[in-house]
């Protein structure tokens, strides 16, 4: 007599399978995790070593030897303005998201619709979901959707006329620190240029024959603003440091500057920044800062060794 094979597991076997593989992922689970900690930190470590590279090409662009080039008052717009790439290591990924603005309806509310008559100005309609301007379409994680507008306004500024909400209608694309508009179509009596809050135009007389028409569009490059977030502070007082000393430049820090190395400065208070578990608030990698030295090295260190207070740690770590 022949025997006939097997064609499967039996439910036990199954079961048995699914709790060795669930055994083995929550034996990983703490190495995973301890492996995406030191990537994190190790990100958050490059950011630093290209804020000191472009702090020093600043200088040298300057022609002078040290980064007296550099507003300290406004060092990351100074930054920002020099490379434009700048924005992107201005946040630790142990910090804020990266673009968490976004995701808020008034991303888009420093542009808006110019609407005109003929030649006549009428009014702006700002690109914020309201009365007059419907958001629709929401895809992709919702960095992608339409605005579409209704042109015709009541004295008080809400929608009126036919309520169409197709005066006309823009797709939104966000694309990290930028958005793409992109014309998508309707119509109606008026005339609209996209402009920002200095009335620059960035696309003109849409849906008419000499203007912008459907599938036109414009990448508004850093529309997406970090509002007000970053995760690293600079040494006040790096403009007195020369290029080669083992001095600190910037760190992980609560504050855009560290007041602490001047004779002349409003000095920080270090100690606030101590929480009930007394774990500094700005050493998140492990209870450990990245610290980016003027020199180029970049070191995690315990807020406790380059303690401001401490006056051997001050004229070690932060004064000239």
């Amino acid at each position: 007599m022949i025997s006939r094979g097997r064609k499967g597991f039996t439910l036990v076997e199954l079961l048995v399978v699914i709790a060795i593989l669930g055994l083995l992922v929550a034996m990983l689970m703490p190495s995973l995790s301890s492996v995406f900690t030191v990537v994190r930190q190790s990100l958050c470590a490059n950011n630093l070593r290209n804020i000191r590279v472009a702090v020093s090409a600043l200088g040298a662009r300057d022609k002078i030897s040290h980064t007296g080039a550099l507003a300290v008052e406004a060092w990351r717009g100074q930054l920002t303005t020099y490379d434009a790439n700048s924005l992107d290591v201005m946040i630790c990924p142990e910090g804020y998201n990266l673009a968490a603005n976004w995701k808020k309806d008034d991303v888009l509310g420093k542009y808006a619709l110019k609407t005109l008559s003929g030649a006549n100005f009428l009014y702006n309609m700002p690109m914020i979901p309201g009365p007059a301007c419907a958001k629709q379409n929401v895809t992709n994680g919702g960095r992608t959707y339409d605005l579409s507008f209704e042109d015709q306004r009541t004295s008080t500024g809400g929608a009126t006329g036919d309520l169409s909400y197709n005066n006309p209608t823009l797709t939104i694309e966000i694309i990290g620190y930028d958005a793409r508009v992109t014309v998508k179509g309707g119509g109606g009596g008026y005339h609209w240029h996209l402009v920002d809050a200095d009335d620059k135009v960035y696309l003109y007389d849409i849906l008419t024959a000499d203007g912008a028409r459907v599938g036109d569009s414009v990448l508004l490059k850093g529309a997406i603003s970090l509002g007000g977030k970053f995760s690293y502070g600079l040494n006040s007082v790096v403009n007195d440091i020369s290029p080669t000393q083992s001095r600190i430049l910037a760190l992980d820090y609560p504050e855009e500057i560290a007041r602490i190395a001047g004779t002349d400065e409003i000095h920080d208070n270090w100690m606030q920044w101590v929480g009930q578990d007394g774990v500094y608030e700005f050493a998140r990698h492990r209870g450990r800062c990245n610290v980016a030295m003027v020199d180029g090295s970049v070191v995690p260190m315990y807020p406790k060794d380059i303690d401001p207070k401490v006056p051997e740690l001050l004229d070690k770590y932060w004064k000239p």
